[in-house]
Formats: C-alpha cells, sequence, structure tokens
C-alpha cells in the first residue's frame, strides 16, 4: 500500500486551508519524517495524503500547482517536528500561472514573511501579519467534532498516541492456535467499522486473544459479531495489505493493557460497509491493486467443495456468477464460512452484496473474497442500489451480458445456444484436462442408459456427505459409523450416485449424478433416495419398482451443466464428468432460441 505525499504551499492557517500543491511524489507505506511543517502563514512543507484519497491523483484530478482546500486533516508532533494528514480536501482549480509566488521552506527563525495572495473570496488583506510561534502538539488535532470523544478511525496511526475508536464488529476470526519451539500461540482478528463507513483490522494474540475471542474456554469478556465497542490502547502499525483488506492502512494490535467497552448500539454505525464497483469496470483494473465490493444478481453457482491446501489444510470455497445493469457478469469465489452459505439462499437469482473481493486475471478477471473481514449479504434492504439490480434483471437484462470470466469455474455461463458444448468437443477441445481445475459446460442431451445395479446410492453422513460403514457386530442393530470423524447414527441418509450415459448427435459419454437435493433428485420429479430405498426396503428387496423409476428417464432429453476434470488412478489419468445442474427443457424457449440463433448466423 503505498501513500502520495503532497508538498504544499499553505496560504492561511485556517480549520480548512486552502493550499496549491508544490510537487506531488510517493513515500512508500508510512508518512515521511524527514520534512517538517509549522503553523506559520506562507510556508511551504510536506503534508502526507491519505491513502483514500490517492485516486485523486491517480486520475490528474490533483497535479502539481491544483489549489485545493483542505476539508479534514489531522496534526501530529513528532520529534519537535510536525506534519499535517490530509484526510479530506476540495478541488478549487488549476491555476492559469503555475506556480503561485516564490515558496521557501520555512525557517522558524526567520522574519516572518507576508502572506502571498491566493484567489479566494475571503483571502487576507496584503500585509497582513500572523504569528510565527509554532504551537505544541498535544496529540492529534482534528477539524470534526468525533463523537463522544471518539477519533475516526481514518485519523489512527502510529503517531497518535491517545486515540479511542467507537464501532461495530463486523468479524471476528476463527481463533488460530500454532505450537513450535519457542512455545504455544493463538491468534484471533476483529474487523472494526465506525459512522464514518471505516473500517480498521485488530489482532489479539495468546492470553488477550483467550480473554475475547467467544469460542475459548478461558474467555472473561466475549466479543460479539455485530457488537457495539470502544478501544482504547493498542499498538498501530502499518497494515500487510497482503492480509488486510480494510480500508485503514493501518492495523491495531490490542494487547492485556487495552480496554474494551461494549456500548449501547444507536444505530449511527450501519450494518455492513461499502463502495459499490460496477462490474465492467473490473475488466480494466490491475490484479491485485485494490478489493472491490459488487452488488449484483447471481446468475449461477457451485455447490461448495473441500480440499487440502499445498500446507495441508482443508480449505473450502464455492463459485458463483454475478451480474449487474453495467452488462457484464463475473465469476466471484468465497472462501471459509462464507462458501458453507446453504445452497437454496443462492437459488432463484437472488441480489448478493458482496464485499472487500480481490482481483484476479486467473480465468480472465475473476474475484476472490477474503478468508476473514469479506461480507456477503443477500438482498440487501439497506443498499439503495439493489432496486436498480432488481428492475434490470426483471426487464430482461441479464439475459445479455459480457462474461469477464472465461470457463474454468463456476457453473458455466448463462446457457445460451452459441455457449453450448457438444459432447464431442469434450475430448476435441481438451476440456477438462487441467489437472488443477474443473471446467463446466453447458450441453444438450438424452439419457440413454442407467445402471441399476446395486451402485445408485450410498449411506452418507448427514454433515460431511461422507461414506458411512454399517457396523456389523451388533447384527440390524447395528450404527453406522463415519470412520472420518467417528461420528455414529443410527441410520444414514442415503444419496444418489447414479452412473448414467448421456448423447447427443456427437458422441456419447458416461457421467455421474451426485447430492440428494439437487442434480439427480431433479431427474425423478423430487423423489429422494430415501424415498426410493424404503421402497425397496418396504418390498422385502424386491428392486423392480426402484429400477422402473431409475430407469423411467430413458430416452429423455435434458439441458445440464457438466462439471469435467481429470483425475489419477493407479498412476494413470481419467477423465470423468458430473452432472452438476438438470434442467427440464421448455420447448416454447428452446426454440425462440434456435430462431434467435439462425437469426444471428444468416448475419
Amino acid at each position: 500500500m503505498q501513500r502520495l505525499t503532497l508538498f504544499l504551499f499553505l496560504s492561511l492557517f485556517l480549520p480548512h486551508p486552502t493550499t496549491s500543491v508544490f510537487v506531488l511524489f510517493p513515500t512508500g507505506p508510512a508518512p515521511p519524517l524527514q520534512h517538517s511543517q509549522t503553523t506559520h502563514l506562507s510556508k511551504n512543507s510536506s503534508q502526507p495524503l491519505a491513502t483514500q484519497l490517492n485516486n485523486l491523483v491517480e486520475d490528474g484530478t490533483i497535479k502539481e500547482h491544483t489549489i485545493i482546500k483542505v476539508t479534514d486533516h489531522m496534526t501530529n508532533g513528532i520529534n519537535g517536528r510536525k506534519i499535517m494528514i490530509v484526510l479530506g480536501c476540495e478541488i478549487i482549480g488549476q491555476p492559469s500561472t503555475g506556480k503561485i509566488g516564490q515558496p521557501k521552506r520555512f525557517d522558524p527563525n526567520a522574519t516572518p514573511a507576508a502572506p502571498v495572495a491566493v484567489p479566494q473570496a475571503n483571502a487576507p488583506a496584503p500585509g497582513q501579519s500572523y504569528s510565527a510561534t509554532p504551537k505544541v502538539s498535544r496529540g492529534p488535532s482534528v477539524s470534526r467534532s468525533p463523537d463522544m470523544g471518539c477519533t475516526p478511525i481514518m485519523q489512527i496511526n502510529p503517531y497518535a498516541n491517545r486515540w479511542k475508536i467507537k464501532g461495530r464488529i463486523t468479524d471476528i476470526t476463527k481463533m488460530k492456535t500454532w505450537s513450535n519451539a519457542r512455545g504455544d500461540g493463538k491468534l484471533m482478528s476483529v474487523t472494526i467499522l465506525d459512522k464514518h463507513g471505516d473500517d480498521i483490522k485488530g489482532t489479539f494474540f495468546n492470553d488477550t486473544a483467550a480473554k475475547y475471542h467467544p469460542d475459548d474456554p478461558g474467555c472473561t469478556q466475549r466479543l460479539e459479531k455485530g457488537g457495539m465497542y470502544t478501544f482504547t490502547g493498542g499498538r498501530v502499525k502499518v497494515a500487510n495489505a497482503k492480509w488486510n483488506s480494510c480500508r485503514s492502512e493501518y492495523e491495531i494490535s490490542f494487547n492485556n493493557n487495552c480496554e474494551i467497552v461494549q456500548v449501547q448500539d444507536d444505530g449511527g454505525v450501519q450494518k455492513v460497509s461499502y463502495d459499490r464497483c460496477m462490474i465492467d469496470r473490473i475488466e480494466n483494473m490491475e490484479p491485485g491493486a485494490r478489493s472491490v465490493d459488487i452488488l449484483g444478481v447471481v446468475m449461477d453457482f457451485q455447490a461448495h467443495s473441500t480440499f487440502t491446501s499445498k500446507k495441508g489444510n482443508e480449505v473450502t470455497k464455492r463459485e458463483l456468477t454475478v451480474a449487474d445493469e453495467s452488462g457484464a457478469s463475473i465469476r466471484a469465489t468465497l472462501w471459509g464460512d462464507l462458501a458453507f452459505t446453504p445452497d437454496a439462499s443462492f437459488e432463484n437469482n437472488p441480489i448478493v452484496l458482496i464485499t472487500k473481493c480481490k482481483i484476479s486475471d486467473y480465468g480472465g478477471r475473476t474475484l476472490s473474497s477474503a478468508f476473514s473481514g469479506s461480507a456477503l449479504e443477500f438482498n440487501p434492504d439497506f443498499a439503495p442500489e439493489m432496486s436498480d439490480v432488481q428492475g434490470w434483471h426483471a426487464s430482461g437484462g441479464s439475459n445479455n451480458v459480457k462474461g469477464l470470466s472465461t470457463s474454468g469455474g463456476g457453473t458455466g455461463a448463462k446457457d445460451s445456444i452459441e455457449r453450448r458444448k457438444r459432447l464431442v468437443d469434450i475430448d476435441d477441445e481438451n476440456i477438462g484436462e487441467d489437472a488443477e481445475k474443473a471446467n463446466f459446460i453447458n450441453v444438450k442431451a438424452y439419457v440413454t442408459f442407467v445402471k441399476t445395479d446395486g451402485n445408485w446410492c450410498y449411506p452418507a453422513d448427514p454433515e460431511t456427505r461422507k461414506k458411512l460403514t454399517e457396523d456389523q457386530s451388533a447384527g440390524t442393530n447395528g450404527m453406522w459409523r463415519n470412520e472420518g470423524t467417528g461420528a455414529e447414527y443410527e441410520k444414514p441418509d442415503w444419496s444418489y450416485c447414479v452412473n448414467m450415459k448421456i448423447e447427443d448427435y456427437t458422441g456419447v459419454k458416461y457421467a455421474m449424478a451426485f447430492n440428494k437435493d439437487t442434480q439427480a433428485k431433479a431427474f425423478y420429479n423430487g423423489v429422494t433416495a430415501n424415498e426410493l430405498k424404503k421402497m425397496e426396503e418396504d418390498a422385502d428387496g424386491d428392486t423392480t419398482e426402484s429400477h422402473k423409476l431409475l430407469e423411467s428417464i430413458h430416452f429423455k432429453q435434458y439441458k445440464l451443466v457438466l462439471m469435467v476434470s481429470t483425475s489419477t488412478h493407479e498412476d494413470e489419468p481419467r477423465k470423468g464428468c458430473k452432472i452438476f445442474k438438470v434442467e427440464e427443457i421448455n420447448y416454447v424457449d428452446e426454440c425462440q432460441k434456435l430462431l434467435e440463433a439462425i437469426d444471428l448466423y444468416d448475419q
């Protein structure tokens, strides 16, 4: 994270001084201490520009000689010197003459000079003098009245010795533990949001983490997500942008000397802070440059999946495609707790707000939520833009969007004739042959055969969906056991794993249909695997009726989303297809799509 510095020619020492920008230069992640600032009229000094205003320099709004009015700032004394951090400003204009006057570095021992005239309505009369006696800084001096003596988050910095934050805890991470040669350790983090819509990360270690984390056995002062608190004490340091997506460029390390007090929630701090970015703008943004907040409609989504990372940790993710009224869609990956959000929440094209997403160029342009700190809100009624998205989607705007993400994640693009694949394309185009990721494609095919040889379902753990093993030692009254977790159940939750052959006019593929609530169940008019298994048990093991139902989909045509991936079996690569989504064909809509495709072809 980089900070820009304004080299300012200050015309007046006022609560909102009007200044001329003399020189612009980057100064790295911390305020430059080698430059000084005094409070005398007609001086020049280096003034750190808060990171949230960097875009004004990057887009050329502020450049050399621009006249600005500082509307929000703070000053601090550093080793006998003073710095003023610019937190807010208004653009007055750009003088046609360039530099105003002949500014020189201020010498506190020199005789005060007369002020230089600056084009503003309330400029002082020529020759008016001001005292050159420097003020002594006794903590941060801010221009706006804080709430009950509380410091705005964007005014927190390593040089402010006395501060107090009032804010809402919007996120609490899970407790992280470690053990090494130096001993055992604990770590937790929180995200604090204030009434100005700014947030900052706070970290707690060891005994302090145990004291405040709600899930720790040693917790004596439980912090609650969504609760309002005041925070004092703690060491402020520069944040590591790789692990911190908060707006503040600093973070706070709380120790045993900190004081955290829960206060009444007066509604002054919103539930979620966001700065919406239209999806079409992301195409031209640099990957990793910043985090963005998006608000749009869910076009499709993938079931959450868990895998083992290179470090040996189990990681859970979910991918979905989001579009907005800018006419663009993008694939977003949710990680951790957000990935466990129930499938039903994503169904029927809800409006979602996802905050603090990192931009990636993996697969075109894609987004990735933070493991902690990101928010996921469905149909957020507090967002004024939600009605715009709803109206755009209801009017059919989402039927024609530009995808910023290429194939390789999510559930495939919204189905259209142009985007559909043929079964022969799976091999011809090497779809799914990347061992690192699966590909999702849309196809239209017939089911021509269903295997009914006893392996159409399996006994699943209701929580993890892992296969259960029956304890045979107790006869028919044995418990069902998850060998991985040790959990036992009186009966399993039977889940479909139907192997079927699908065909189109170009070729044949075998595909598996899993998941008791969506894919396989959709083939059988909502009949669950539990109900079908009970049918066999009630018939004393006679499978005639159950097999008849399984085979009832023979020679029916469906629109399918296939997940194509390659795995290794006995050191040999093996490509397989799983049916991720099933949709019966509406022949009226399908004919309309064919007619539209023919019109495009004729053009």
